[in-house]
């Protein structure tokens, strides 16, 4: 009576789950797939899906730091405009400030000038009715 051996290993993952035992007989085609390399592919396999994991982990931080870095420049950029922006407002009213100093300025140099102008036309009048009221009386004397 024969008894079939059943190898160690299978001929091939889906003959293993066929149920094909092989005939017992080692041949150059039982050796193409074991437990052994079944378990190195399984490795492969885990260490593949690890790289890709860690792949998708540095673009996921790369990416994240990107983005604070973008919304960092952004903010930065809105508060050197907002200070650029102050600075100007500032300058123009500093320089409204000077101009309306000017204009002050400008101001009262009429108003002395009209002042003046103003006495020296009081003095000429006055000279003149002086003038006339001498020449009434050493006329009429």
């Amino acid at each position: 009576m024969s008894v079939e051996k059943t190898p160690l290993f299978c001929l091939s993952p889906l003959s293993c789950l066929l149920g094909h035992r092989g005939s017992g007989q080692l041949s150059e085609h039982d050796v193409t797939w074991s437990p052994a390399t079944s378990f190195s592919v399984v490795n492969c396999v885990v260490v593949v899906v690890k790289i890709v994991v860690l792949v998708k982990i540095v673009v996921l931080l790369v990416v994240i730091v990107l983005v604070v870095l973008v919304t960092e420049i952004a903010v930065v950029g809105v508060v050197v405009v907002v200070k650029i922006v102050l600075v100007v407002v500032v300058v123009a009213a500093a320089a409204a400030a000077v101009v309306i100093e000017v204009v002050a300025a400008v101001v009262v140099v009429v108003v002395v000038v009209v002042v003046v102008v103003e006495v020296l036309l009081l003095v000429v009048v006055v000279v003149v009715v002086v003038v006339v009221v001498v020449v009434v009386v050493l006329v009429v004397v």
